[in-house]
């Protein structure tokens, strides 16, 4: 199964200010798990409609474009926040 990921979520993971250099090492590690999804014109029409639609940030309504536009399910530990959006496949982490 292939896997993905937002460039956004890899933007948040690595912006935490709390991440020692070792635990970014590790963190760099498993992004090269995963392929990027870039942030296309059509995902970023898509998400300025979500966010308008469903009062979501800038970030998760990047995010949910990018996977609704990839037909992947969205793997989050903050379900709640995407929740609204009854075309996106959640899963819970």
């Amino acid at each position: 199964m292939a896997k993905y990921l937002s460039v956004i979520t890899e933007c948040e993971l690595l912006s935490s200010p709390v991440l020692t250099p070792r635990e970014e090492r590790s963190v760099v590690e498993l992004l090269e798990l995963f392929s990027r999804v870039a942030i296309t014109s059509r995902i970023a029409r898509l998400a300025a409609q979500l966010r308008l639609r469903h009062s979501i940030t800038i970030p998760d309504a990047l995010i949910a474009a990018t996977a609704l536009m990839s037909h992947a399910t969205l793997l989050t530990r903050n379900v709640k926040d995407f929740r609204a959006i009854r075309t996106l496949h959640i899963q819970s982490l």
